[in-house]
């Protein structure tokens, strides 16, 4: 058995799966909305910028950061197609991290 193999055809699944068709669904529809998608970009890059802001430690920018997304949230709620990205996105996430549940039980370890 080729590992990856199996893995494209995991990936495959994922596609397929109603998760996978619906996340698809909703990128489409988001490309085009451009006002939604420059909402969602906005979104990433700060969310990602207080990941850094966390990691270097620097904790009183991290909580000025997460105050500024918290206003955010306030603003894209209000967009249904926002939100319906950002539910598509956690049934999705759930999926992954089940199946790397999945993966990492079949991995040795020291911990166990």
């Amino acid at each position: 058995m080729n590992v990856y193999d199996q893995a494209h055809q995991l990936a495959a699944a994922i596609k397929e799966s109603g998760e996978g068709k619906e996340m698809a669904q909703i990128v489409e529809k988001i490309n085009g909305i451009p006002d939604v998608k420059n909402i969602l970009k906005d979104l990433e890059s700060k969310q990602a910028e207080l990941q850094q802001a966390i990691l270097g430690g620097d904790m009183s920018k991290a909580q000025s950061m997460q105050a500024d997304l918290e206003k955010f949230s306030a603003i894209m709620a209000a967009n249904p197609v926002v939100m319906e990205y950002l539910q598509s996105s956690m049934r999705m996430a759930t999926m992954i991290n089940d199946v790397q549940k999945i993966i990492m039980d079949a991995i040795p370890s020291i911990a166990k």
